[in-house]
């Protein structure tokens, strides 16, 4: 029975001239084909026929298509199922032949395998310079101990130490000692009376 409620002729499937065919085909995608013979035709689901053949789902619209349960997961959205020859003919009316779909389907892959290698060469990239800037540290850290002087910060405490002994170090080289590589020499040899220092001379060693 039509939509409309009224009656068709149909002279039977079409492959096989059988009578009996498949109702649920015929009001999905319009053909009359039995149960045997609908099993010669493919389908395919509507991201394939969006990926394979470079459609969008409004080129897609218009056709008919048969809801099923997602297999991968019942709770999933249901999985809508196009006629393929159909699909085929939607595409070859965008896009002229389907050796074109073919090329173009290519070079976007193509494209995709591209921007997937660069995002990759950039991300190496990132690692070897992180790698290298761990080394220069590494290398710095070590060079006090003979590579060049190593500057270390001094606490508070020990930044007043320093600067009460460089204070003193002053005072006594004021006081008419000399200073030779870190060592205070005091003066020696005739004392204010004239003679002989008694104790030789001193020498202290910060």
């Amino acid at each position: 029975m039509a939509e409309g409620g009224g009656f068709f002729q149909a002279s039977g499937c079409e492959q096989c001239g059988n009578l009996s065919f498949s109702s649920e085909w015929f009001k999905a995608f319009g053909i009359v084909l039995c149960n045997q013979c609908k099993r010669d035709e493919a389908l395919v689901s509507k991201s394939n026929a969006m990926s394979q053949y470079c459609l969008t789902e409004k080129d897609l619209r218009g056709l008919g298509c048969i809801t099923k349960v997602n297999p991968q997961q019942k709770n999933w959205s249901a999985m809508k199922l196009y006629l393929k020859r159909q699909v085929e003919e939607r595409a070859r009316r965008k896009h002229g032949d389907l050796e074109t779909v073919h090329q173009l389907r290519h070079d976007r892959t193509q494209a995709k395998v591209q921007g997937w290698l660069a995002k990759r060469a950039r991300a190496e990239a990132a690692d070897a310079e992180e790698e290298a800037d761990g080394e220069e540290e590494d290398a710095d850290a070590g060079s006090g101990e003979g590579g060049g002087p190593t500057r270390i910060k001094l606490s508070a405490a020990a930044a007043r130490v320093r600067a009460r002994l460089a204070s003193e170090y002053e005072s006594d080289v004021g006081a008419g000692g000399t200073s030779a590589g870190g060592i205070k020499v005091a003066s020696s040899g005739k004392g204010e009376s004239g003679g002989e220092a008694s104790g030789g001379d001193d020498v202290e060693v910060f």
